[in-house]
Order: C-alpha cells, then structure tokens, then sequence
C-alpha cells in the first residue's frame, strides 16, 4: 500500500446533521397500526398510521444494539418513518450514506460505549466516531461494490424466505391431505384421507427420556446435546459441549442416539425438533427427549413439525415461567400415519425443498463473508481504488 495515497479521516459530527430531537417514542399501546415502519436500535419493530421522517437517513442504536465490528449496527432507511429514541438518527451531508454505514458496520465501535449493564452510544460520543474519508468519488465506487454484493445477499434471502412459505404450505397440505387422495374422513384432529390412521406416538417411535442430573463437563471428548443445541433442521453438534466416554455411558444407558433419531427439546424452547442425519457418536443433556421412530423417521420428524402436533404442544406445556412439556405429554402426541410408501413420497418432496433452502443458506454465508473480507481490504486500504 502507498501510504502517501492515505484516505484522511474525518467525524461522524462533520459529515451529518443529528436529528434526534426530532424522534419520538410511543408506547406499544398508543401506537395506531399502518403500513409506515416504526423503528427502534435494530431495524422495524412495529408499523403505525403516520411519520415523523420523509427521506433517506442513517439511524445507529443508541442502546441495545451491538457495537461490534460487522455487527451492521448502522442501516438506512427511505421514505416515510416513524423512528423512537433507542436509534440516532442522522440527515449525511458531503458523504455517500452507502460508504458511511459500511465502514460504521465494519468498524469496531465499543470504545465509543458508555455504560456496563445496558451500554449506551451517547451522542457526544457518536459525534466523535472517525471515519474515512476519501473522494466523494471513491466514496462512489466502494458504495457500488459493496452495494453489489448487497443486493445478490438479499435475493438470495428472498430465494430462502419464498421456499421456506413453500414449504409450509406443502407441509400443511402433504400431512393433513396427502398425495392424490379424494376420500377424506372427520377425526379429532381434523379431516385426513381416509386411508390413514391416527397413532399415539408411543405407537409409532420409542421415546426416551434424558438423565435428570448435571454431569461434569470436559475439555474434550463426546458431545452433549442441551436444549439450546437443538433448532429446526438437522442436528448439528459443532457447538455441543464435550463429556468424557464414562459420562456419555452413563447417558446413554437407556439409548444410544443414531441416525435417523429425532431429538425434542421439554424446557423453555419446548418442542423444537432436530433430525439426527449425523453418525457421529452424541448423548442427550437434561430437558431433552429422543424420538426413536418405529415408521419413516423422515416423515415422522415433518410430521412432528405439522400444525396439529404443534397444536398439541401448546396446550399441554405446563409452568408459568420455565414450560415444560412432560415425557408423558410427548408419548401422547398424536400424528397422522399413512401407508409407508406414501410416508417416504411425503418425505422426498420436503426433502428436496430443505435441501434448496439449505444450498441458498451456503450461498448467503458465502457471499457474507466475501462482503466481510472485502470490506476489511477496502477498509484497511490492502487494495486500491481510484
């Protein structure tokens, strides 16, 4: 890098106009719903009937935000808006709005945080956040490159967000409807075809219950699956943490997890299910289930995700501030069954749209972290741009 050809730097205070004065909060209760966004540290938190705001500006938390670098604490906004006083909001003069959110979200802004609890960006300490400042011209073209990339992310986004609806809707049509029926009979979970049964799950999976103790936890060795390891899709045990192989025996004395398993959450995130494709070894931490299944467990593990178990659930949690869905509760579930082949053709047609939704995924990730690393080359000025 040519150090003569330095971007020189300036201050948030001299290339803005704050506008905060101009923000007002209304309480979730007095706020009148509409189509205008009302916005709060993060993004929109709500939409009411009328604004404050009609134009392009740049609003950063004020407090509880996070302040780290590639936290995307800054964002724009455009058009009519209502903006309450966890965000600053500021009118950019002589700067491209694109160049200057980019570097605030690249930039590290933790020193610049007063508070411990609850931190807080005051404004006397936005007001001296430095940034660089090149030509409006280089300005130009690092917002157009970045901006690039912007938009590929957020089709790919929008790619995911459509298949996902897709998904649902097939979900609630394939596992109450199924495939070419046209007889369909009343049961006490609603109208299925009239070839398919209705089973307790006890009928259909063993479920297993995890140890109710605490075991000591290792540096290394196998992986513990808690309830906050356990979210939609296929479990994933990169994050878990590690017990020794007596612990993992005492755990899985009463079953050894494997493929095709399906593991449920009890407390607090109550009945969120993981599809076991892993082979790799695992055992269950307290408030936790596992669903061996005795039919498809790929279906079984859509089916458990379908409104009428989900309905289930919720009205057989118990406990007002930590819910809890008992082992019984579970056993007693009830899920639709049909023929085994129409379960593996219900199966294959989900399958295919978690596999596109999980390849847009990658694709996302990997267009983050090329923003990522070419946000720290532009930034730190490893690349040129004229």
């Amino acid at each position: 890098m040519n150090m003569t050809n330095k971007w020189p730097t300036t201050t948030i205070s001299d290339i803005s106009e704050n506008l905060d004065s101009k923000r007002v909060p209304v309480a979730k209760l007095k706020r009148k719903s509409g189509d205008i966004p009302y916005y709060g540290a993060t993004g929109i938190v709500d939409y009411v009937n009328d604004y404050i705001f009609d134009e392009e500006l740049l609003l950063i938390g004020e407090d509880g935000a996070d302040w780290s670098g590639g936290a995307n604490t800054a964002f724009i906004i455009n058009g009519k808006s209502w903006v309450n006083n966890h965000a600053h909001v500021l009118r950019i003069k002589n700067a491209n709005i694109q160049f200057v959110m980019n570097y605030l979200n690249y930039s590290d802004l933790r020193n610049y945080i007063s508070g411990t609890t609850r931190g807080k960006l005051n404004q006397a300490s936005l007001n001296k956040i430095k940034i660089l400042n090149p030509s409006l011209k280089i300005q130009a073209k690092v917002a157009d490159i970045l901006s690039t990339i912007d938009e590929t992310i957020e089709k790919t986004d929008q790619i995911i967000q459509k298949t996902e609806k897709l998904k649902q809707g097939l979900m609630s049509e394939l596992l109450t409807k199924g495939i070419g029926h046209k007889k369909f009979k009343k049961t006490k979970l609603g109208e299925i075809p009239e070839e398919w049964e209705i089973k307790m799950l006890s009928l259909v999976a063993k479920v297993v219950d995890s140890l109710h103790q605490t075991p000591k936890y290792s540096g290394d060795g196998l992986p513990m699956v808690r309830v906050i390891d356990i979210k939609q899709g296929d479990l994933d045990l990169s994050s878990c943490i590690k017990v020794e192989k007596k612990v993992y025996d005492l755990f899985t004395k009463n079953h050894v997890p494997a493929q095709g398993d399906i593991v449920i959450s009890r407390v607090g995130s109550f009945g969120v299910f993981s599809y076991v494709a892993t082979t790799k070894q695992f055992c269950l931490g307290q408030n936790t289930a596992i669903i061996s299944p005795l039919i498809n467990g790929k279906y079984l593990y859509y089916a458990l995700q379908s409104p009428i178990p989900t309905e289930q659930v919720a009205k057989q949690v118990v406990g007002s501030n930590q819910k809890t869905l008992s082992l019984k509760h579970i056993k007693n579930l009830y899920v639709p069954k049909p023929s085994s082949d129409e379960q593996q053709k219900i199966a294959d047609i989900l399958c295919k749209l978690d596999i596109k939704i999980e390849s847009e995924i990658k694709q996302k990730n990997t267009l983050i972290s090329l923003k990522k690393g070419l946000m720290q080359d532009i930034f730190s000025q490893k690349v040129t741009i004229n």
